[in-house]
C-alpha cells in the first residue's frame, strides 16, 4: 500500500506512523560483521547479477574485490558495469560482465539480457553515485525473478564521524557521490517499483569497546598533530573518527542506532498481483 492511499499528506501522522513501522519490521537489531561474508551467504548458489562490478580504482587487484568473491560463491554470476576500459579488464581476467548504464533503463536491460532473469541484484557502493537512482530499483524489477533480492550498500548518512564532518564544512568523501540515501527514501522507492525492503542494518560499530578505544587513541593522535588515518583512503584523523565524548555519549545506541559506516538493504521484489 502506498502511503498516498492512508493519507494525502505526506507529513501526516497516520503515514509517518506506517513507514516507521516497515522500517521497524525489516531492521536487524544484530547485524553480520562483514559486509562481504553477508553477501556471500545472500549470493550462495544462487544466479547473481553484480551492478558496478568493476569497483573504483585498483579494486580488482586486492583480496577484498566483492565481484570475485560474489563468483567464488554462486552458481552463476554476471556483472554490468559503465567502464568501458574497466569492463575490457574484467573480461580479460575470464569473467563475464556487459557494459551497461543502468540510466538508460529497464527496456535497455531486458534488450541486453533477453529472457534470462536472476535470483540476486547486487548494488555495492553504486547508488550514491546514479543521477537517477530510481533506475536502479527499476531495472532491477525487470531483471529479477519474482521473490528475488536486490541488495544495495550504500554510504550511510546517519554515521557519526560523517555528520560531524558535514557540520564542520569538511570535504573528505568521495566526490562522485551525488547522495546519500537514508532509510526512509529507500522503502520509498521500493513502493514505487513493486519491491519491499526485508532486511536493513548498518555496519562498522559492532563492538563499543573497540569503538571507544580506537577513539580515544586517534583522538589522541589527532591532538599530536598526528598524519592522516592510513589504509585505501586516507582521512584527517580528527573527522574520520568520532571524539571520545561522543562515542560515550553514543554508547547506549550501540544495538539500535544507524551508527555504522555503511547502510546495507536488502529488498525482495513482490509478485506483479500484490505490487504497489
Amino acid at each position: 500500500m502506498r502511503w498516498f492511499e492512508l493519507n494525502g499528506d505526506p507529513n501526516s501522522a497516520m503515514v509517518l506512523a506506517d513507514r516507521q513501522r516497515a522500517l521497524d519490521r525489516a531492521w536487524q537489531p544484530f547485524p553480520p560483521k562483514s559486509r562481504i561474508e553477508y553477501l556471500q551467504e545472500k549470493c550462495r548458489n544462487r544466479v547473481v547479477l553484480d551492478v558496478g562490478c568493476a569497483g573504483h580504482g585498483g579494486e580488482m587487484s586486492r583480496g577484498d574485490w566483492l565481484h570475485l568473491r560474489i563468483q567464488d560463491v554462486a552458481a552463476e554470476c554476471q556483472g554490468i558495469d559503465v567502464d568501458e576500459n574497466a569492463v575490457k579488464r574484467v573480461r580479460e581476467m575470464g569473467l563475464k560482465v556487459a557494459q551497461f548504464d543502468l540510466l538508460r533503463g529497464p527496456q535497455a536491460a531486458e534488450e541486453l539480457f533477453g529472457k534470462m532473469r536472476f535470483d540476486i541484484m547486487v548494488a555495492g557502493e553504486v547508488i550514491e553515485h546514479l543521477e537517477e537512482p530510481l533506475k536502479l530499483f527499476q531495472v532491477a524489477s525487470v531483471l529479477l525473478k519474482d521473490s528475488g533480492s536486490l541488495i544495495i550498500t550504500t554510504p550511510n548518512p546517519y554515521a557519526p564521524h560523517r555528520v560531524f564532518a558535514g557540520n564542520t564544512r569538511w570535504v573528505w568523501e568521495n566526490v562522485d557521490h551525488l547522495f546519500y540515501i537514508f532509510p526512509s527514501g529507500i522503502v520509498e522507492m521500493a513502493e514505487r517499483t513493486g519491491f519491499r525492503v526485508n532486511e536493513w542494518f548498518t555496519l562498522g560499530w559492532q563492538n563499543r569497546w573497540y569503538q571507544m578505544r580506537r577513539s580515544l587513541s586517534l583522538w589522541g593522535r589527532a591532538l599530536a598533530g598526528a598524519a592522516p588515518v592510513g589504509g585505501p583512503i586516507r582521512r584527517p584523523t580528527w573527522i574520520k573518527y568520532v571524539d571520545p565524548l561522543s562515542a560515550f555519549l553514543l554508547w547506549p545506541r550501540w544495538k539500535w542506532g544507524t551508527l555504522g559506516e555503511t547502510a546495507i538493504f536488502t529488498l525482495e521484489k513482490l509478485p506483479a498481483a500484490v505490487s504497489p
